[in-house]
């Protein structure tokens, strides 16, 4: 049997086609570029927002956890006093609070609340608490910006909470009287909080009343 030659068997292999690497096209370039930046604008978008309300909720909830300290600490001593200090202003509560129930007031039962600047050009303040001739407490750090308090003859809470009709306590007057002091019956303290100045959410303002129940 007769095998094909060489060159019979080259004939009758199949010729290979080259393969080249077209690459991509311009249009295609551009359309890849384009889902590229619409993806990555959804991603900041994304990223933004969360951002924004992290920061939205940290200044909420830390807000808040001030207040509610200042609201049971001194709501507590005011309705642990025996009656107000003379001198008592509006940005300053001055208390008796018996401790031994003796009826007799020494240094350690006169307890003040105040407010003293975090920094000479800051805007937040550090609530203290202080006892006569004892050491300041912090009660709450640079998060309460404002405070007030507004003196009732009431027993009962006022319906408002920007201390109309309450009695004389200007700083500048020099407090309340000794005798507006003994009438004083409830006390509104309304406090402006903002923890996170310029950033989150902006200042909230909560108001609560607490009445004097150890009065004489």
């Amino acid at each position: 049997m007769n095998r094909p030659g060489r060159r019979a068997r080259e004939v009758l292999k199949p010729r290979q086609r080259p393969t080249r690497d077209e690459g991509m096209t311009l249009i295609e370039v551009m359309v890849a570029m384009t889902l590229i930046g619409i993806l990555g604008t959804v991603m900041v978008g994304g990223v933004r927002d969360n951002n924004k309300l992290n920061v939205i909720t940290r200044d909420e909830s830390n807000g808040l956890a001030d207040v509610k300290t200042v609201v049971e600490r001194l709501g507590r001593d005011v309705r642990s006093a025996r009656s107000l200090s003379p001198g008592a202003t509006e940005s300053q509560l001055v208390l008796w609070v018996d401790l031994n129930s003796d009826y007799i007031k020494s240094d350690d039962e006169i307890v003040t609340w105040q407010l003293i600047k975090e920094t000479e050009d800051g805007v937040q303040y550090n609530v203290i608490r202080q006892t006569e001739g004892g050491d300041p407490t912090i009660q709450a750090r640079t998060l309460v910006s404002g405070i007030a308090f507004c003196y009732w003859t009431e027993s009962a809470a006022p319906n408002q909470a920007d201390c109309a009709g309450s009695l004389p306590a200007s700083t500048g007057g020099g407090g309340l009287s000794a005798d507006d002091a003994a009438r004083t019956r409830l006390v509104t303290t309304i406090t402006t909080y903002d923890a996170l100045p310029n950033a989150g959410t902006g200042t909230r303002q909560v108001a609560f009343s607490s009445r004097l129940r150890n009065v004489e």
